[in-house]
């Protein structure tokens, strides 16, 4: 019997401690709420992303707790109310694959205060991805290869889908070290977000937050 279905793995590194916080009282408001946590926040051994480490080590340890599932969150991203349970809803629909992600992305710059939207059916970004343990018996890359999400979909046989409406974003603002191409990636950001409008449209609530955080720029 599987006493903790759902879990969640969070990798964190102490360099951007402003966003743990928030990121734990979205995964406690989630809907479908997580079974078990794991952060990974061993102090880092040099400056070299790390990101492929932490999944790692957290992948491994939530399954040997029993988890049927295991979603990776990211401690600077935003999660909708009901993301967990969207995600775990269309899991189960699609016969529960090896690995379920959604197929676009959406990027917000915080001090830009631009975003944009990139369309990938065959894949999903790493913040928008869960896993079952089959993630244990993949060729893992090295510890420090930034961009272990591409990694899973080439070993894991995985399904995409897209939310009628956005349920989570992928936050850029700058602080600290990550995985992927980096905060400051120059992505084209196609859409201007002046008034702040989108951003309150998809975080609601949560707009309350980044206004409070990123006031000097003048989120409004």
């Amino acid at each position: 019997m599987i006493e903790n279905k759902i879990g969640v793995v969070i990798p964190t590194r102490g360099d951007r401690n402003i966003f743990l916080k928030k990121c734990l009282s979205m995964m406690d408001e989630q809907t479908l709420k997580p079974d078990v946590y794991c952060i990974v926040d061993e102090h880092p051994k040099s400056n070299e992303k790390d990101i492929t480490f932490r999944y790692k080590k957290g992948f491994k340890e939530l399954f040997e707790q029993g988890c049927e599932v295991v979603f990776l969150i990211e401690d600077d991203d935003f999660y909708c109310e009901n993301y967990i349970k969207t995600m775990f809803s269309k899991w189960m629909e699609l016969n529960k694959p090896e690995i379920l992600g959604i197929g676009n992305t959406i990027y917000y710059h915080l001090q830009r205060k631009q975003y944009t939207e990139m369309i990938h059916p065959t894949r999903s970004s790493a913040f928008s991805t869960m896993v079952t343990n089959a993630v244990l018996n993949i060729k893992w890359p090295e510890d420090n290869y930034p961009f272990l999400d591409l990694e899973l979909w080439k070993q894991l046989n995985g399904k995409t889908f897209i939310p009628s409406v956005p349920i989570c974003l992928g936050m850029k603002h700058g602080v600290g070290i990550c995985g992927g191409s980096g905060h400051n990636q120059n992505f084209n950001y196609k859409n201007e977000d002046s008034d702040s409008s989108y951003l309150k449209k998809i975080t609601g609530n949560g707009f309350k937050y980044y206004k409070k955080i990123f006031h000097p720029i003048g989120l409004n």
